[in-house]
């Protein structure tokens, strides 16, 4: 559910390995008060009702194979992530789009000044 002056949002994610993308996008979706769901959960037709898409996926460099080959024995180099200082990291990214979308929202009222 969106917050009062700020558009209605949608954050789409796709999460395989780990589902660690999932949980980022959960979390910075109840910061900004905005839906969240999978692609497969999402047709285009579903996309038309928003007014803001945001977009996540895995990182899959280097780093996103570190549970192959003998790392999975101890469980890669990102073992135990994500943890509370990534979801701060997440929510505070969030709410840094919210301050954007409100200063952005009221140049637009304002006939594009600032008030």
């Amino acid at each position: 559910m969106a917050h009062a002056g700020t558009p209605k949002a949608i954050l789409v994610y796709k999460s395989v390995h780990h589902r660690n993308t999932a949980q980022i996008a959960h979390v910075m979706a109840d910061v900004l008060g905005s839906d969240c769901a999978a692609p497969s959960e999402c047709p285009y037709e579903k996309l038309a009702g928003y007014e803001l898409l945001g977009i996540g996926s895995g990182v899959y460099y280097g780093g996103g194979f570190d549970t192959w080959g003998p790392l999975w024995l101890t469980g890669g180099l990102n073992k135990k992530h994500p943890d509370e200082r990534d979801f701060q990291r997440a929510r505070d990214f969030a709410a840094h789009i919210t301050g954007a979308i409100g200063r952005t929202l009221s140049d637009e009222a304002n006939g594009g000044r600032s008030p």
